[in-house]
């Protein structure tokens, strides 16, 4: 059952402590006196006078958006930078955020593909590009959210289940941070997943979940190009492009099979697109997007 209550607030006269609170040295000993209903604004105001406040928001930033490590040269030139744009935007995040995705630094190799994809990010990340289709959200128990939420849950993120009032521990536990959601238990649960989705598919009531891996393929410039199939594959599935042997290793599993060569089955299912050709096809593709979600790359962001 929703519960579609609004969020608010209330103030119990009977309740508040009327006395003046001395804060602790970190906040200066500062005195608030009473200020009724009124008072809360005193502390926030009062917090966040400290730039630490904004320090604190900024790291928060670059490890959700570029990645975990934070050295002093990152910290000099970036998170403080940051910091100060916060408070110049009376903290106004979003001049911040514009600021350090238009940055240089997001786009340099070295942070690119730097995190590990959380398990919602996992789940729903290759079922755009691939034209997975989701009905709309509803309470039907056959819904494929409740069975994405279920598979989410087994990779240890569970919608509104975090298991703190601090949140999932891959957000700010040192030195690990998001190397948490990779472990024996989520591992074998993200495997399950990419190896039902990009092959027979995960049924869901009437709906069966399934990546429509041969229409990306068709709608490039030359399909018949291993080199060209690979590479989109590698650019939907991956952050960063392969190296040339872990191509070669992929281009090798996908000239497998009866028919011939991929060029050979691709040109034959063109030119006579019976169901027969199609099928060699679409095994063959199979084949290689279960190897690629299988790639320590894949989990990468």
């Amino acid at each position: 059952m929703r519960n579609n209550l609004p969020i608010r607030t209330e103030y119990r006269a009977g309740r508040h402590d009327v006395r003046s609170k001395t804060l602790s040295h970190r906040f200066g000993n500062v005195t608030i006196n009473n200020a009724g209903a009124d008072e809360y604004k005193n502390l926030i105001d009062i917090i966040f006078q400290k730039e630490e406040v904004s320090l604190f928001i900024a790291t928060k930033i670059y490890r959700w958006f570029v990645q975990s490590k934070i050295d002093e040269s990152t910290n000099d030139n970036i998170i403080i930078p940051l910091a100060k744009l916060i408070r110049d935007n009376d903290y106004e995040i979003l001049p911040a955020i514009k600021a350090l995705l238009s940055s240089e630094h997001f786009y340099d190799e070295c942070v690119i593909g730097a995190i590990i994809k959380n398990p919602i990010d996992f789940l729903l990340n290759p079922l755009n590009p691939f034209k997975v289709q989701l009905p709309p959200i509803s309470d039907n128990r056959d819904n494929p959210y409740f069975a994405l939420n279920a598979r989410a849950t087994a990779m240890q993120m569970g919608i509104f289940a975090h298991p703190s009032v601090a949140g999932w521990s891959a957000y700010y536990q040192a030195p690990s941070y998001y190397r948490i959601w990779l472990n024996a238990t989520s591992l074998p649960a993200r495997k399950t997943y990419t190896d039902a989705l990009a092959n027979v598919g995960i049924i869901v009531g009437q709906l069966r979940l399934q990546l429509n891996v041969i229409d990306i393929i068709d709608k490039i410039d030359s399909p018949q190009n291993l080199d060209a199939v690979v590479d989109t594959l590698n650019w939907i599935l991956m952050p960063k492009p392969l190296a040339d042997n872990q191509k070669d290793v992929l281009k090798g599993l996908i000239n497998v099979g009866n028919g011939g060569n991929w060029q050979t089955v691709y040109t034959n299912y063109k030119n006579n697109p019976t169901a027969a050709n199609k099928t060699i096809i679409v095994n063959r593709l199979r084949i290689i997007v279960v190897y690629m979600m299988k790639m320590p790359e894949y989990h990468l962001s």
